[in-house]
């Protein structure tokens, strides 16, 4: 498959043929399931830590039922920016408007204002990991 970008692999995969490389199947059953499972390829800053674990937008269950403004509950870390993130070749063609589903982690949209051709920024609509629950109980 001849790709229109060099294809960018960590050294653990580096000896990974293209065929195999580029197969939708290899890719999901060689996933990374979690931040630990991403460090042990890649090097994370705290940052990017931080959003792969990040949660809701409110620190709340329900921000219209407490008292003030709503954006005094916004949890500040709600927006975390992860930046040289590995996503498979094709994303790099993503058009504002598509929708996709990040394995474990939700679903995302392509950022009409942000995103550039080959650049695509991706924002998350749906979380498909709940914390709530554990939070809420603290």
């Amino acid at each position: 498959m001849n790709l229109p970008f060099p294809s960018k692999r960590a050294p653990a995969f580096a000896d990974i043929p293209d065929e195999k490389w580029n197969d939708w199947r290899w890719q999901l059953s060689h996933r990374l399931n979690s931040a630990e499972e991403i460090e042990k390829i890649i090097p994370l800053n705290e940052s990017e830590r931080k959003a792969l674990n990040a949660d809701r937008l409110f620190r709340v269950d329900n921000p219209s039922s407490e008292e003030g403004d709503f954006k005094d509950y916004i949890n500040p870390d709600s927006l975390q920016i992860v930046r040289n993130a590995w996503l498979e070749p094709t994303m790099a063609q993503a058009k504002p408007g598509e929708y996709y589903q990040f394995i474990r982690k939700g679903y995302f949209t392509v950022d009409s204002k942000l995103s550039s051709a080959g650049q695509p920024v991706f924002n998350r609509t749906v979380t498909l990991k709940d914390n709530w629950e554990k939070q809420k109980s603290k």
